[in-house]
């Protein structure tokens, strides 16, 4: 989702359904956050939702950074195909 701002925020849901500990949710929070932190470069002035659907351990980290770094790359494609509904 565009945003007005010059920098993209991202926003992380870990329900209690997925990781019932806090230190699990907070565990799963920091590695999406690195994840985009290392790979955020491309993307400008847009709001990033990310919602967990599966509770993920210290040894798939690899797997959640090409999973997400696979969603971001549908994000371009996402803003042409807004872009066209808009102009109708």
């Amino acid at each position: 989702m565009p945003n007005t701002l010059d920098y993209v925020r991202l926003g992380i849901v870990v329900s209690k359904k997925i990781a019932r500990r806090a230190v699990s949710r907070n565990y799963i929070k920091r590695v999406i956050r690195e994840v985009f932190r290392m790979n955020c470069q491309t993307a400008r002035s847009l709001d990033i939702v990310v919602r967990v659907n599966l509770q993920f351990g210290r040894q798939e980290f690899h797997a959640v950074e090409q999973e997400f770094l696979q969603a971001m790359g549908k994000i371009p494609q996402a803003q042409k195909l807004e872009q066209k509904r808009a102009g109708k």
